[in-house]
């Protein structure tokens, strides 16, 4: 059974789920869902909250799953709001402010890669590994840029075809350069980078 902390208050939604709010915090929305001992749940942040429930020892800022948001109304065009929408569901996204979000994330992590930010992402890498020298030539490349490499990973495809993953994070001009000369390496069926971020800027 659910401790009853004086310090909270819950309320049923539905039959098997409890909402718990840290009274001093309700203003701030901080709140967090909890199934039953009786209901499964996929999250994964359950098992450690059921033991803090247990010892009553809840905290609803380390399980807040909600952030303050702001509501602004957008004017579009009728035939470009239809396409978004089309879009939206193509990609099977549940709103329209996930959508929106999500651009509007992926214009900041731009911005990052252009301010020269501290930045991270992955390099992709295909080839043959039967091609003369070439593991040599790549290997002595990320040696020399093992400031920026945070790891490796070597995947075979087919007897003779192999996927390489570089994560990296750094500046993004070294990062870059990284690729022109993984890039400059004959031998090499393809090399592309995936811009990412640290996700210290993001919301």
């Amino acid at each position: 059974m659910l401790p009853q902390n004086p310090d909270m208050f819950y309320s049923y939604a539905g039959n098997s789920a409890c909402t718990y709010l840290c009274k001093s915090q309700r203003k701030r929305s901080h709140s967090v869902v909890v199934p039953d001992a009786g209901e499964s749940c996929c999250h994964p942040i359950n098992t450690g909250l059921r033991a803090e429930l247990a010892g009553d020892r809840f905290s609803p800022q380390k399980y807040s799953c909600t952030m303050p948001l702001t509501r602004f109304s957008v004017s579009l065009d009728r035939e470009l709001l239809r396409r978004f929408d089309a879009r939206i569901r193509r990609d099977r996204c549940p709103t329209r402010s996930k959508a929106i979000g999500d651009l509007i994330r992926a214009a900041l992590v731009q911005d990052e890669w252009r301010a020269g930010d501290e930045v991270a992402g992955a390099i992709v890498l295909v080839y043959d590994h039967h091609r003369r020298d070439l593991l040599r030539r790549l290997a002595n490349i990320q040696h020399d840029c093992h400031a920026t490499i945070i790891s490796t990973q070597h995947i075979h495809l087919d007897h003779d075809n192999c996927l390489e993953i570089i994560a990296v994070r750094g500046a993004p001009a070294g990062i870059h350069d990284l690729v022109k000369r993984l890039k400059a390496v004959k031998g090499l069926k393809h090399v592309s980078l995936a811009a990412g971020t640290t996700g210290a800027r993001l919301c």
